[in-house]
């Protein structure tokens, strides 16, 4: 395992753990929390041949918290652009959690380019009532809550 660092959106400082070689096909594991533990997964994907970056999400682990800075969806969403292009080809994204919409509103507005593919993990689902924006329903505890419940 390594480290490396990335410059996010605005300039922050962007940790990660890697896992294999940096000259195999990439992919980059962005996480809801920084306290789940995938280097399970990470180790078995660095195992069949690609290079994986687990990223510390801003404000989370090993990355830098962005104090007054900004902490919403464009945020992450900035944060992952600049991730992706600094990256030497474009990755598989696996998204788990909330960090899904991160990676569906980057792939959205970015098109095919930026990466390979994508995978959602657990992604969140908004129940009847949720807030409209997904700036608020990532702050509202009840997007845990599949549909109709």
């Amino acid at each position: 395992m390594g480290q490396r660092t990335f410059s996010g959106y605005g300039g922050i400082r962007l940790a990660a753990k890697t896992y294999g070689q940096s000259d195999a096909p990439p992919v980059l594991l962005l996480r809801e929390d920084a306290s789940d533990d995938w280097t399970g997964i990470a180790v078995a994907l660095a195992g069949a041949g690609r290079y994986v970056v687990s990223l510390d999400l801003r404000g989370q682990g090993e990355s830098e918290d962005p104090g007054d800075g900004p902490f919403d969806l464009d945020a992450h969403v900035g944060d992952l652009g600049s991730i992706l292009a600094q990256l030497s080809s474009r990755p598989v994204v696996i998204g788990q959690g909330s960090a899904c919409w991160i990676a569906l509103v980057a792939l959205g507005e970015n098109g095919p380019d930026i990466a390979s593919g994508a995978v959602f993990v657990d992604p969140p689902h908004l129940p009847r009532g949720a807030p409209a924006s997904v700036d608020a329903a990532l702050a509202d505890d009840r997007c845990d809550t599949p549909l109709g419940e």
